[in-house]
């Protein structure tokens, strides 16, 4: 996967999410191109966003 079809990948997932109502900083994009990369694991992400996601509940 090429770093321009990577960029479109993120930009559009984080529409997304933002549209649904979800903040993404650029920590969250890093770890996106990590993931796409394969510098990080799937899972490994997914439990970064819900220990994220716990901070922020109310």
């Amino acid at each position: 996967m090429t770093s321009e079809q990577i960029e479109k990948i993120l930009a559009s997932a984080k529409v997304s999410m933002e549209m649904e109502g979800f903040v993404i900083d650029e920590e969250l994009v890093e770890n996106g191109r990590k993931i796409l990369r394969g510098e990080i694991e799937l899972n490994d992400y997914i439990e970064e966003c819900k220990r994220r996601a716990a901070v922020l509940a109310p």
